[in-house]
Protein backbone atom coordinates (compact mmCIF):
# COMPACT_ATOMS: atom_id res chain seq x y z
CA UNK A 1 0.00 0.00 0.00
CA UNK A 2 1.45 3.48 -0.65
CA UNK A 3 1.09 6.31 1.76
CA UNK A 4 -0.49 9.36 1.31
CA UNK A 5 0.41 12.84 3.21
CA UNK A 6 -2.71 14.53 3.57
CA UNK A 7 -1.20 16.56 6.63
CA UNK A 8 0.50 19.27 4.53
CA UNK A 9 -2.45 20.25 2.17
CA UNK A 10 -5.30 22.07 3.05
CA UNK A 11 -8.95 21.76 1.90
CA UNK A 12 -10.59 24.79 1.14
CA UNK A 13 -14.64 24.33 2.15
CA UNK A 14 -16.11 27.22 1.61
CA UNK A 15 -18.47 27.60 -0.53
CA UNK A 16 -18.46 30.55 -3.75
CA UNK A 17 -19.49 34.01 -2.90
CA UNK A 18 -22.86 35.48 -5.19
CA UNK A 19 -22.08 37.96 -7.02
CA UNK A 20 -25.11 41.06 -5.85
CA UNK A 21 -27.46 42.20 -8.72
CA UNK A 22 -26.84 45.34 -9.78
CA UNK A 23 -29.64 47.90 -9.70
CA UNK A 24 -30.56 50.35 -12.46
CA UNK A 25 -30.30 53.80 -12.17
CA UNK A 26 -33.00 56.26 -12.00
CA UNK A 27 -32.25 57.71 -15.66
CA UNK A 28 -32.44 54.00 -17.13
CA UNK A 29 -35.93 53.28 -15.31
CA UNK A 30 -36.97 56.65 -16.55
CA UNK A 31 -36.21 55.54 -19.96
CA UNK A 32 -37.47 52.60 -20.12
CA UNK A 33 -41.21 53.44 -18.70
CA UNK A 34 -41.01 56.52 -21.49
CA UNK A 35 -40.69 54.24 -23.74
CA UNK A 36 -43.52 51.70 -22.50
CA UNK A 37 -45.77 54.55 -22.05
CA UNK A 38 -44.92 55.72 -25.81
CA UNK A 39 -45.41 52.24 -27.56
CA UNK A 40 -48.67 52.12 -25.64
CA UNK A 41 -49.44 55.95 -26.63
CA UNK A 42 -48.85 54.69 -30.29
CA UNK A 43 -51.09 51.89 -30.00
CA UNK A 44 -53.89 54.24 -28.29
CA UNK A 45 -53.53 56.24 -31.92
CA UNK A 46 -53.72 53.52 -34.13
CA UNK A 47 -56.69 52.64 -32.30
CA UNK A 48 -58.26 55.56 -32.21
CA UNK A 49 -58.06 56.02 -36.04
CA UNK A 50 -59.28 52.89 -36.57
CA UNK A 51 -62.49 53.57 -34.43
CA UNK A 52 -62.77 57.27 -36.29
CA UNK A 53 -62.52 55.30 -39.67
CA UNK A 54 -65.26 53.00 -38.83
CA UNK A 55 -67.09 55.78 -37.51
CA UNK A 56 -66.84 57.37 -40.29
CA UNK A 57 -67.91 54.26 -42.60
CA UNK A 58 -70.56 53.99 -40.16
CA UNK A 59 -71.63 57.30 -40.69
CA UNK A 60 -71.74 57.13 -44.46
CA UNK A 61 -73.49 54.06 -44.27
CA UNK A 62 -76.46 55.27 -42.14
CA UNK A 63 -76.73 58.40 -44.72
CA UNK A 64 -76.85 55.73 -47.28
CA UNK A 65 -79.56 53.48 -45.92
CA UNK A 66 -81.37 57.10 -45.27
CA UNK A 67 -81.22 57.68 -48.85
CA UNK A 68 -82.48 54.14 -49.64
CA UNK A 69 -85.18 54.53 -47.40
CA UNK A 70 -86.64 57.89 -49.24
CA UNK A 71 -86.33 56.72 -52.06
CA UNK A 72 -88.05 52.74 -51.78
CA UNK A 73 -90.81 55.57 -49.92
CA UNK A 74 -90.89 57.38 -53.26
CA UNK A 75 -91.08 54.20 -55.54
CA UNK A 76 -93.65 52.94 -53.62
CA UNK A 77 -95.61 56.01 -54.30
CA UNK A 78 -94.33 56.02 -57.89
CA UNK A 79 -95.81 52.14 -57.52
CA UNK A 80 -99.33 53.29 -56.28
CA UNK A 81 -99.91 55.97 -58.91
CA UNK A 82 -98.55 54.19 -62.06
CA UNK A 83 -100.96 51.02 -61.14
CA UNK A 84 -103.81 53.71 -60.64
CA UNK A 85 -102.71 55.03 -64.19
CA UNK A 86 -102.79 51.22 -65.59
CA UNK A 87 -106.07 50.51 -63.65
CA UNK A 88 -107.69 53.68 -65.67
CA UNK A 89 -105.68 52.78 -69.19
CA UNK A 90 -107.50 49.46 -68.68
CA UNK A 91 -110.34 50.68 -68.41
CA UNK A 92 -109.99 53.34 -71.12
CA UNK A 93 -108.30 50.32 -73.22
CA UNK A 94 -112.21 48.57 -72.89
CA UNK A 95 -114.26 50.93 -73.42
CA UNK A 96 -112.46 51.73 -76.94
CA UNK A 97 -112.35 48.15 -78.07
CA UNK A 98 -116.21 47.98 -77.11
CA UNK A 99 -116.43 51.51 -79.58
CA UNK A 100 -114.27 49.78 -82.26
CA UNK A 101 -116.44 46.71 -81.97
CA UNK A 102 -119.17 48.55 -82.37
CA UNK A 103 -117.87 50.50 -84.76
CA UNK A 104 -116.77 47.92 -87.04
CA UNK A 105 -120.10 46.15 -86.73
CA UNK A 106 -122.31 48.27 -87.91
CA UNK A 107 -120.07 48.91 -90.59
CA UNK A 108 -119.90 45.33 -91.75
CA UNK A 109 -123.78 46.41 -91.48
CA UNK A 110 -122.78 48.24 -94.85
CA UNK A 111 -122.41 44.79 -96.59
CA UNK A 112 -123.86 42.42 -98.97
CA UNK A 113 -122.85 39.20 -99.68
CA UNK A 114 -124.10 37.64 -103.29
CA UNK A 115 -123.80 33.88 -103.65
CA UNK A 116 -123.93 32.29 -107.02
CA UNK A 117 -122.86 34.70 -109.75
CA UNK A 118 -120.19 32.84 -111.54
CA UNK A 119 -116.76 34.62 -112.84
CA UNK A 120 -116.39 36.07 -116.16
CA UNK A 121 -112.97 36.50 -118.14
CA UNK A 122 -112.51 40.40 -118.19
CA UNK A 123 -115.48 41.00 -115.84
CA UNK A 124 -116.27 44.54 -114.28
CA UNK A 125 -117.58 42.79 -111.02
CA UNK A 126 -118.88 46.03 -109.93
CA UNK A 127 -120.55 46.92 -112.79
CA UNK A 128 -121.88 43.32 -112.77
CA UNK A 129 -123.42 43.50 -109.55
CA UNK A 130 -124.99 47.13 -110.06
CA UNK A 131 -126.81 45.62 -112.93
CA UNK A 132 -128.06 42.91 -110.42
CA UNK A 133 -129.13 45.48 -107.98
CA UNK A 134 -131.07 47.45 -110.56
CA UNK A 135 -133.49 44.74 -110.87
CA UNK A 136 -134.16 44.41 -107.31
CA UNK A 137 -133.38 48.01 -106.00
CA UNK A 138 -135.50 51.09 -106.41
CA UNK A 139 -132.70 53.30 -107.57
CA UNK A 140 -131.48 54.31 -110.59
CA UNK A 141 -128.01 53.02 -112.48
CA UNK A 142 -126.74 56.36 -111.51
CA UNK A 143 -127.61 56.38 -107.49
CA UNK A 144 -126.40 52.98 -107.41
CA UNK A 145 -122.63 53.57 -109.06
CA UNK A 146 -122.97 56.36 -106.11
CA UNK A 147 -124.00 53.77 -103.63
CA UNK A 148 -121.95 50.77 -104.38
CA UNK A 149 -118.82 51.42 -102.93
CA UNK A 150 -116.65 48.31 -103.37
CA UNK A 151 -117.22 45.09 -104.74
CA UNK A 152 -114.99 41.91 -104.87
CA UNK A 153 -114.99 38.33 -105.37
CA UNK A 154 -114.18 35.62 -101.78
CA UNK A 155 -111.97 32.98 -101.88
CA UNK A 156 -108.96 31.89 -103.67
CA UNK A 157 -108.64 31.51 -107.52
CA UNK A 158 -108.85 28.23 -108.70
CA UNK A 159 -112.14 27.19 -106.50
CA UNK A 160 -114.79 27.68 -108.65
CA UNK A 161 -117.38 27.33 -105.44
CA UNK A 162 -115.62 30.10 -103.69
CA UNK A 163 -115.34 32.47 -107.19
CA UNK A 164 -119.03 32.16 -107.25
CA UNK A 165 -119.45 34.65 -104.10
CA UNK A 166 -119.24 38.43 -103.83
CA UNK A 167 -119.09 41.14 -100.88
CA UNK A 168 -120.44 44.67 -102.01
CA UNK A 169 -119.60 47.53 -99.66
CA UNK A 170 -122.40 50.27 -99.45
CA UNK A 171 -121.67 53.91 -99.07
CA UNK A 172 -124.01 53.86 -96.31
CA UNK A 173 -126.35 51.66 -94.05
CA UNK A 174 -129.60 53.56 -95.41
CA UNK A 175 -129.06 52.41 -98.62
CA UNK A 176 -128.89 48.98 -98.06
CA UNK A 177 -131.84 48.92 -95.85
CA UNK A 178 -133.85 50.50 -98.98
CA UNK A 179 -137.35 50.41 -97.09
CA UNK A 180 -138.96 52.78 -99.71
CA UNK A 181 -139.51 49.51 -102.00
CA UNK A 182 -142.25 48.41 -100.17
CA UNK A 183 -144.58 51.14 -101.42
CA UNK A 184 -142.93 51.25 -104.99
CA UNK A 185 -145.85 51.54 -107.30
CA UNK A 186 -144.03 49.37 -110.07
CA UNK A 187 -145.40 45.68 -109.89
CA UNK A 188 -142.69 44.42 -111.34
CA UNK A 189 -140.41 45.72 -108.57
CA UNK A 190 -142.91 45.36 -105.84
CA UNK A 191 -142.93 41.36 -107.09
CA UNK A 192 -139.14 41.36 -106.80
CA UNK A 193 -139.63 43.01 -103.49
CA UNK A 194 -141.44 40.34 -102.03
CA UNK A 195 -139.10 37.51 -103.02
CA UNK A 196 -136.13 39.79 -102.16
CA UNK A 197 -136.65 41.54 -98.85
CA UNK A 198 -133.87 43.81 -98.22
CA UNK A 199 -134.69 45.47 -94.56
CA UNK A 200 -132.88 46.12 -91.59
CA UNK A 201 -131.00 43.24 -89.33
CA UNK A 202 -134.22 42.67 -87.25
CA UNK A 203 -137.07 41.41 -90.60
CA UNK A 204 -133.87 40.28 -92.37
CA UNK A 205 -134.83 37.27 -93.30
CA UNK A 206 -131.55 35.56 -93.27
CA UNK A 207 -130.58 33.72 -96.48
CA UNK A 208 -132.55 34.18 -99.34
CA UNK A 209 -132.38 32.46 -102.62
CA UNK A 210 -135.08 33.96 -105.83
CA UNK A 211 -134.92 34.52 -109.87
CA UNK A 212 -134.20 38.21 -110.05
CA UNK A 213 -136.16 38.84 -113.51
CA UNK A 214 -133.96 38.98 -115.95
CA UNK A 215 -131.17 38.37 -114.55
CA UNK A 216 -130.56 34.65 -115.66
CA UNK A 217 -129.01 33.43 -112.77
CA UNK A 218 -130.02 32.40 -109.52
CA UNK A 219 -128.61 33.89 -106.53
CA UNK A 220 -128.38 34.56 -102.64
CA UNK A 221 -128.64 37.66 -101.20
CA UNK A 222 -128.09 38.50 -97.80
CA UNK A 223 -126.52 40.56 -95.08
CA UNK A 224 -122.95 40.17 -94.67
CA UNK A 225 -121.95 40.80 -91.19
CA UNK A 226 -118.91 38.32 -91.14
CA UNK A 227 -115.95 39.70 -89.74
CA UNK A 228 -112.59 39.93 -92.05
CA UNK A 229 -109.70 37.98 -91.19
CA UNK A 230 -106.60 39.93 -90.55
Amino acid sequence: MEDHDYAGERVDSSQPKKKKREKPSDETAMESILKAVTEMKAALDRQSEKLDTQTEFLRKFETRVEANTVAIKENNDNIVLLQQKVNELQKENKCLKEEVADVARYKRRWNLRLNGLPEKDGEDIRERVIGVLTRVVPMSVERLRDVVDVVHRLGKRGIQQHLTTLRAQLSCSLCREWSETKSGKDPKMQMCVRKCTFTSKKTFPGRIERRAPSCGHSFKMREDVVRERS
